[in-house]
């Protein structure tokens, strides 16, 4: 049995606490959330915005393909950095 990490509204709470932790990194590491909803989609985008607000770069890896779907899907694979190629 394959255990399923959520990115989303159940699970944000402690990441909210270390946002400028993460900002101040440079970098979240997206690989152990197999699964991110619209609230986990509004976090990546909240810590965006605070890095833009201090001129720095965010880098989001390991991103899951249906973490880079569901951002295409709400139009923001391009401005997390997420975007993926999607076969003919």
């Amino acid at each position: 049995m394959t255990s399923v990490s959520i990115l989303g509204f159940a699970t944000l709470e402690p990441l909210l606490a270390r946002q400028a932790e993460i900002v101040s990194r440079g970098e979240f590491d997206l690989r152990p959330y197999t699964r991110v909803d619209s609230a986990g989609i509004a976090f990546l985008l909240e810590l965006h915005r605070q890095s833009v607000q201090r001129g720095q770069a965010l880098r989001l890896s390991g991103a899951s393909d249906q973490c880079r779907r569901l951002a295409g899907f709400l139009g923001v694979d391009t401005l997390l950095g997420l975007t993926t190629e999607i076969p003919a």
